[in-house]
Parts: C-alpha cells; structure tokens; sequence
C-alpha cells in the first residue's frame, strides 16, 4: 500500500471512527451519576469506545499532515500551523479518553459511594477539560487547514470551504453518544473524503491550471518552429 493511499485513509478513517463512536456511546449527561450508570450498565462497551476516541485522536495528526502535503508554497505557514494545532489537540484526546476510559472502568468495580467519588473527581480533573481543550484544537486545525487549501487552490474552492464549515459544526454543543455528533461528523466524514481524493492524485495542478501534455497544441507549435531553418 502505498504512502498516498495510507495518507487518504487517514484522512477519511479518523471522522468515520467518532461517527461510530458516537452511535456506540451511551447517552449520558455531564454528571458523575449519569456517567456512572453508563458504565455499569456497559463496561466494556465503555472502554471499547474510548479507546476507539482515542485512537481517532492520535489519527486526527496524521490526517492534519497529510492535508498540509497537499500544501506547497501559497497557504503553506496556514497548513503548518493546522498541523501544529492538530498535534496538541490529538495527543490531548488520546491521552483525555485513556485515562477517562481506564478510570471510569476501574471506578465500576468500587462500591457505589466509592465510585460515585472517583467519578465527580475525574469529571473536575484537568485531564477531563483536555476533552474540550482538545475538541476546539481539531476545529481550528481544520479551519487553518480549510484556509491553507483554499489559498493554495489545491483542491476546488466549494471543497476547501465545505471542509472548513464541516470542521466549524463539530463544535455544535451535544452529550456524549447524542445523533447531533453523527450527524456533524458524518458531515465532516463526506467533506474529508472529498478531500482524501486529491491526494490520490499525482501532481495535481491547481485549480483553474491545466496540466500541460505532449499534444498540447502550443507546446506542438513551439517544438515544429524550433525544428524549422526559419525559427533557427
């Protein structure tokens, strides 16, 4: 497989991955009761998708990267600092999710008071206001990146702007495991698609550029005046 194909999964694999995520999450409140009752209820299903949040995040960088390369000259300190933002903003998630995923997994085994402790504790812990930290670092990572596509004229211009408005609505406010996150990051999952195949692409010109070829007629026309004794 080759880099080209493994950076376009990238790409698509990551948005598809929290699409999933959130079909599989139980609905819950920002509470350490509702939090709670989710995990007893399902623990490892808990941990499964947490996990898989995790993951989506550490791919989230790679995705970034694989965006800015699309980027080579016009738009390109845009790109790199999308690629910067996605780097904080993914380790965050990962490491945000592990630890949510790893504790809350551990607090299930507790007695209830025990447990309901632990819960309100993590929920006030720094490493719970990673989640939004990290959240708001992917949106403005694909916001610059959106940006750095369309000065660049990489891809065309309706793409680049559905990739940054798609990356806009993931801020949408909603719980854990609610439709509002299939539904904007399934939107985000079309947009990154759109995107992903360009990079399949060798040499892409921009757009509104032709890429010359070896019929072209005026490159035909040059070649025969050069040729004759009246061009010399």
């Amino acid at each position: 497989m080759s880099a080209r194909v493994l950076q376009a999964v990238a790409v698509v694999l990551w948005p598809l991955m929290i699409v999933a995520n959130n079909f599989l999450h139980p609905e819950v409140e920002l509470t350490a009761e509702s939090y709670l009752a989710a995990v007893l209820e399902a623990p490892w299903e808990w941990y499964v998708v947490h996990l898989g949040a995790a993951l989506a995040g550490l791919l989230s960088i790679a995705s970034a990267f694989s965006v800015r390369s699309l980027v080579r000259t016009k738009g390109r300190r845009l790109a790199n600092a999308g690629a910067v933002f996605a780097a904080i903003a993914g380790v965050s998630l990962a490491i945000a999710f592990s630890i949510e995923g790893g504790l809350m997994r551990v607090a299930a085994t507790l007695d209830h008071e025990a447990a309901l402790k632990a819960t309100d504790e993590h929920l006030s812990s720094p490493e719970a206001y990673l989640i939004p930290v990290g959240i708001l670092g992917i949106v403005i990572s694909l916001v610059l990146l959106a940006a750095a596509l369309l000065v660049a004229r990489r891809i065309p211009t309706w793409q680049a702007v559905l990739y940054g408005v798609a990356g806009g609505v993931t801020l949408a406010p909603s719980a854990p495991g609610s439709p509002v996150g299939v539904v904007t990051f399934g939107l985000l999952t079309i947009a990154s698609l759109l995107v992903a195949r360009h990079l399949l692409v060798r040499d892409q010109p921009a757009e509104g550029q032709a890429a010359a070829s070896p019929t072209d007629p005026g490159i035909e026309a040059g070649a025969h005046a050069q040729l004759s004794p009246h061009g010399r």
